[in-house]
């Protein structure tokens, strides 16, 4: 055959074929951007309260154990089943637990990139926000990372099934996936499901009217049968109850009178003090004062996000609300509604990523060169905070080996050497009131259903945890008494501690136990002999 006659690819197959190539590089160099940048944190113990809280009741579930029958928290059992189940595959260790939190975030901030770029934004704006105030400001599994992902990956694919029903025949797999995928966010935190969920019901009514209708029950029974499919287990084992009182009626009852904070908190008490309060009247301020200010953008543009786009909405009517961006809009809100149960900046930036990525996309399709200039400000101070962020995390250097695996911290950890020194694997140890990342960094085991406890005042489920440690006796408790009494208002400012004499925990360590060692505010305590 000769060169005439052979049959060669068409141009156009080639464009297409180079163009997806481009766009796969593209992804890839964000992923890698974002791996590089994140693998530092995932390597380091933070030190955050919450540190441990789900990767400890994930081993628990990973040995068997059922949440909200044998420990009580109150996230529903997807917070603990999803990384339980790469414990059970890859071993519960702390590998396993921030590869998890690792591949998390990268895919995180791929979904966020796509999402931005669907609706005309570069996207490297949205991105540079997201990825230096998430992880890095908490590297630890949370429910709210997870969530997250889940949530965003099922409004992804829901604009797929939506973009189908404006012409030609409707794509109806898209709906039942995104249904599944909010069902599972719902598994993981309660509340974000169900928004997003309501928010794609809301947007099909809203955009199509009667063709919106099979495409929303579709979703509603795809989100249903995930829950009845979480359900139906807790009836077989006759924990149905036990699943109610710690994800419904506890939460219902105590959690809004410990969890209530002024808005924005801690900016004004812990980020602005510290941030600001050291500056002196020299001639390095004026370099200084800047970067600071800068690095505090991305935190006020959280506080003011919902009321700014809905002027900005205002100001840019209609193009601010056409067909592409109705479903930004709906979904924007309802993220921001799933984590305002408590008004701080951890929830703030966990709930505000739609409304960060309508907000470049509007400053940077509609805006002003005044609008322009005050995103890239934005992006510049999250940059310059990441960083920060970023040379700190670097300086931790001191190996923290633990029976999980060894990490990162600036100083040695007292707590982790002493359960080391003086537990065998499997031991039963108390630790308390909010440290439960030792039971798993130690592998020891906690004599009680809980892994937090808050609030000391006699109750049924006080008394429960006396009765585990009278019957269990571990030889071992630990204190962490910077917590404990006033100390708990620095994590929940609304909490009223009880007067000495009605601690019960307090109480009974003091009349069970004595003090061996004291160490960077931690009580070491052995049981009396008797």
């Amino acid at each position: 055959m000769s060169s005439a006659q052979a049959t060669w690819p068409s141009t156009k197959a080639v464009f297409v074929n180079g163009t997806a190539l481009k766009k796969f590089a593209l992804y890839g160099l964000i992923a890698l951007i974002a791996g590089l940048y994140l693998f530092p944190f995932v390597r380091v113990l933070s030190g955050a309260t919450d540190e441990g809280l789900y990767i400890y009741a994930a081993q628990e579930a990973a040995e068997g154990a059922i949440p909200g029958r044998d420990f009580i928290q109150e996230n529903p059992p997807g917070a603990y089943y999803w990384l339980a189940w790469f414990f059970r595959l890859f071993g519960s260790s702390m590998i396993t637990a921030r590869a998890v939190l690792f591949l998390t975030g990268i895919a995180t901030v791929l979904v966020v990139f796509y999402l931005a770029r669907r609706i005309g934004s570069h996207g490297i704006f949205a991105v540079t926000f997201l990825l230096t105030t998430s992880i890095p400001l908490t590297p630890i599994n949370s429910p709210h990372y997870d969530s997250n992902l889940f949530a965003l990956l099922a409004f992804a694919i829901f604009l797929i099934g939506i973009d189908s029903t404006s012409h030609g025949p409707i794509k109806y797999w898209p709906f039942v996936v995104a249904g599944v995928l909010a069902g599972w966010a719902s598994c993981i935190l309660q509340q974000k499901g169900f928004l997003f969920l309501a928010a794609f019901v809301a947007a099909s009514f809203f955009l199509y009217r009667k063709r919106g209708i099979r495409p929303s029950l579709l979703m509603v029974s795809s989100y249903a049968a995930v829950l009845v499919a979480e359900i139906v287990p807790y009836i077989l084992w006759g924990a149905l109850p036990d699943l109610f009182f710690s994800t419904v009626k506890m939460p219902l009852a105590g959690y809004n009178n410990v969890n209530h904070v002024t808005y924005g908190f801690p900016l004004w008490t812990v980020w602005f003090p510290g941030l600001f309060g050291h500056l002196r009247l020299t001639p390095s301020v004026l370099l200084t004062a800047p970067i600071l200010a800068a690095m505090s953008l991305p935190f006020l543009l959280m506080l003011v996000l919902p009321l700014l786009l809905g002027v900005m909405g205002y100001i840019w009517r209609p193009q601010a609300f056409e067909h592409r961006l109705i479903p930004y809009w709906i979904a924007g809100y309802a993220m921001w509604l799933s984590e305002l149960h408590r008004q701080d900046m951890s929830h703030f930036r966990n709930g505000c990523i739609l409304l960060v990525v309508l907000f470049f996309a509007l400053c940077e399709r509609f805006g002003t060169r005044l609008f322009k200039q005050a995103a890239f400000a934005v992006a510049l101070g999250a940059l310059l905070m990441g960083t920060t962020d970023l040379n700190g995390t670097l300086h931790a250097r001191q190996p923290i080996v633990t029976r999980r695996g060894t990490l990162l911290a600036q100083r040695k950890d007292p707590v982790i050497d002493f359960l080391l020194a003086h537990t065998h694997p499997g031991d039963y140890a108390f630790i308390y009131p909010y440290s439960p990342v030792y039971y798993f960094l130690a592998d020891v085991r906690n004599p009680t259903r809980f892994n937090v406890i808050v609030d000391q005042r006699k109750s049924p489920l006080i008394l429960e945890a006396i009765r585990d440690l009278d019957a269990k006796k571990p030889r071992y408790a630990i204190a962490q008494t910077a917590l404990l009494g006033d100390g708990m208002q620095t994590v929940f400012p609304a909490y009223r501690p009880p007067a000495p004499k009605d601690r019960m925990i307090d109480k009974y360590l003091d009349e069970n136990y004595h003090q061996v060692a004291f160490e960077n505010g931690f009580r070491f305590l052995e049981r009396n002999s008797e």
